[in-house]
């Protein structure tokens, strides 16, 4: 089967596709998780992808790593700083495939096929 090119579309049924197709799991349990693992075959490319999604974020500052970010969390909690509820959520997830997808504009250094979707978590 050939490789799909890259996309700048959004569609929603993708994000159908990945209510059946996707794993979501919070690692860390509880009933607030700072963060859930998005796994499973991309919902337009079909190849398999894993994102992290965080669920707090903090403002004013640059955007950080996923291991920056966990120190960050892991501060505030030493702190004994609520991070508050973050459940239910809402986020876009875009496909993060490790499989080269062209770019019919000749872009380089994209990720992924380009799909684009909206997904909610209600609980952990």
């Amino acid at each position: 089967m050939p490789v799909l090119p890259y996309t700048d579309l959004v569609d929603e049924k993708w994000a159908e596709v990945a209510i059946e197709t996707m794993n979501v799991d919070a690692p860390e349990g509880g009933r607030d998780p700072v963060y859930v693992d998005i796994t499973g075959p991309c919902p337009r490319c079909l190849d398999n992808m894993s994102a992290t999604q965080w669920l707090v974020t903090i403002a004013g500052v640059s955007p950080l790593s996923d291991e920056e970010m966990a120190a960050a969390i892991e501060t505030l909690r030493a702190s004994r700083i609520d991070v508050g509820r973050t459940l239910p959520a809402e986020f876009t997830v875009m496909c993060s495939c490790n499989v080269v997808h062209p770019d019919p504009k000749g872009r380089i250094g994209l990720v992924g096929c380009g799909a684009r979707w909206r997904m909610r978590i209600e609980n952990a």
